[in-house]
């Protein structure tokens, strides 16, 4: 199988599980990802709101339904953890950055961020 982005297992039945973007074996994804971060993700949107994929030697899951991202975000965010991937290249890189960071912290950063994220100044966002 290619590492082409787009190449989605259309065997898949289970609605619980979202589709999957199949990657090289091993690597996953992950050369896709380095390639073009944006890409990869332009093209996995196209499959859906939620798709499964794997890179780095992790199972990911990238959600594009805003909703859904509100839930994982606002509402529910404290049923949802970040993953060990994130932790160890969150250390690396911005170990107190908010895309990071957990729990108190993680939450007085998003507070002082959301303004810049209304509806009129994301809609008006280049693209």
């Amino acid at each position: 199988m290619s590492d082409t982005p787009g190449a989605v297992d259309t065997k898949h039945t289970d609605t619980e599980t979202p589709p999957r973007i199949d990657g090289l074996p091993v690597v996953g994804s992950s050369i896709s990802i380095i390639r073009d971060a944006l890409e990869f993700a332009e093209t996995a949107r196209e499959h859906g709101d939620v798709v499964a994929y794997e890179a780095f030697g992790t199972d990911m899951v990238a959600v594009f339904d805003p909703g859904i991202v509100e839930q994982v975000l606002v509402s529910r965010n404290n049923g949802f953890r970040k993953g060990e991937l994130d932790r160890k290249f969150g250390a690396l890189i911005a170990p107190e950055g908010v895309v990071f960071t957990e729990g108190e912290q993680w939450r007085r950063q998003r507070t002082v961020l959301q303004s810049w994220f209304t509806p009129a100044r994301t809609r008006d966002r280049p693209r």
